[in-house]
């Protein structure tokens, strides 16, 4: 397995052609007005098999950690892989995993990620109290 890509953005959608398209992607930063709040985002994730490793089923699993140390892990998603076309080699994957995260304070963040147990890159997102002028 290869990874390609591994982000944070504000939401997603798959294409019909095995693209995706990708709202405000790259955040890094959660704004709430108060405290607790639900944190939405999406991991966007792209991933390369090759031939062999396409004969069998593959998973993903995020654990993120939240501001004050709590664990909250996310379920399991299957990666739906097609056998590459001669005279093709490779597969590709695009994973989008939809989080709703209830924030109860300030804080980093921590999204741990792993495909069939081997990690991917650590991501980071801060929740950050923001006041109205008005």
């Amino acid at each position: 397995m290869k990874l390609h890509t591994h982000f944070l953005a504000d939401s997603a959608n798959f294409n019909a052609d095995q693209t995706f398209t990708v709202f405000k992607g790259g955040i890094t930063v959660v704004q709430a007005l108060s405290f607790p709040t639900i944190a939405k985002f999406v991991i966007i994730t792209r991933l390369e098999f090759d031939a062999n490793e396409t004969k069998k089923p593959h998973s993903m699993q995020s654990e993120l950690t939240l501001p004050g140390g709590r664990h909250v892990t996310a379920p399991a998603q299957l990666i739906a892989l097609r056998p590459p076309e001669p005279p093709g080699t490779r597969a590709f994957a695009n994973v989008i995993s939809q989080m709703n995260v209830l924030l109860e304070q300030p804080g980093d963040v921590r999204i741990r990620t792993q495909v069939d147990g081997e990690s991917l890159p650590l991501l980071y997102i801060t929740g950050v109290k923001v006041e109205v002028i008005g």
